[in-house]
């Protein structure tokens, strides 16, 4: 009797150790997921941005948050800029929010010399799962401007 009692025991004991490295590994992998698409999401706003800017004559930077494209008839394509919803930024196309997730930090810099445009964006969930992305995109034709 006691040595079935001792083996209960040990396999209670060994079922908690497993349960709770089992809970431990799904947490881990569901920040892990939550990372990935932080990750994916802003990937895909710095890919559209490099779109733009490679696509436009020339490029404003406003402020350190925004960014204008304009075409070679100097009529503005795109504006970029980083806006507050709900206590939260966001980054915005054309006034479109282009982020599910809020967006910590954007930043562009422009070096005239050589035409590069350059984003730094850090996006955040509600976890407070953070990813930083940077990008360059060369202006084709060179011409960058920063007022």
């Amino acid at each position: 009797m006691i040595e079935i009692m001792v083996a209960l025991f040990i396999f209670a004991f060994l079922l908690v150790i497993m349960g709770g490295s089992f809970l431990i590994m799904k947490k881990a992998y569901g920040q892990g997921a939550e990372t990935l698409s932080l990750q994916q999401n802003g990937t895909q706003v710095l890919e559209q941005i490099e779109r733009d800017v490679r696509g436009s004559r020339w490029v404003t930077r406003v402020s350190a948050t925004e960014l204008r494209c304009f075409d070679e008839d100097s009529t503005e394509t795109v504006h970029y800029t980083l806006q507050a919803i709900n206590g939260k930024n966001y980054v915005m196309r054309n006034g479109t929010q282009m982020t599910k997730e809020a967006c910590m930090g954007l930043t562009y810099t422009l070096n005239t010399g050589d035409g590069v445009v350059r984003v730094q964006m850090e996006v955040a969930d509600t976890q407070d799962n953070r990813v930083s992305l940077d990008a360059r995109a060369n202006l084709r034709n060179r011409n960058a401007s920063a007022f």
